[in-house]
């Protein structure tokens, strides 16, 4: 039996989220359960990284690319869990540095019908 603390996923010293037991039966992926933990906190730093490229007042193709990866590690996490991969469960208006509406885009989620802003600095257009 698993003990509860092994569901905890542990980066930068301190806990980032607890593994969903109920999820892993339902998906029947306990096999996968380093690797689940594993992928979180690869998108944790990556998180992280970028906050700090954002802070620093990096360009936008830096932003761009850590978003990039960011949805590469998301995808790899639908993958781990049996879904079927699909953007429209990603919450890109939570990455550090995004100015797409927050509010109308977590009433929109899952549907895909986002709300973009053109001067967000990872996805405008500016």
């Amino acid at each position: 039996m698993i003990e509860t603390k092994d569901l905890n996923v542990i980066a930068g010293g301190r806990i980032i989220t607890r593994i969903n037991p109920l999820l892993l039966d339902t998906q029947n992926c306990w096999d996968r359960l380093e690797d689940i933990k594993e992928l979180h906190k690869v998108k944790y730093m990556l998180m992280v990284e970028m906050k700090a490229a954002y802070d620093a007042g990096l360009r936008k193709d830096v932003l761009t690319s850590y978003a990039e990866r960011i949805t590469e590690i998301e995808f790899k996490l639908q993958d781990a869990w049996g879904f079927p991969r699909n953007n429209y469960y990603h919450r890109f208006w939570d990455l550090p540095g995004c100015k797409c509406p927050k509010m109308d885009n977590d009433d929109r989620w899952p549907t895909g019908m986002y709300v973009y802003s053109g001067d967000c600095p990872i996805h405008g257009s500016e």
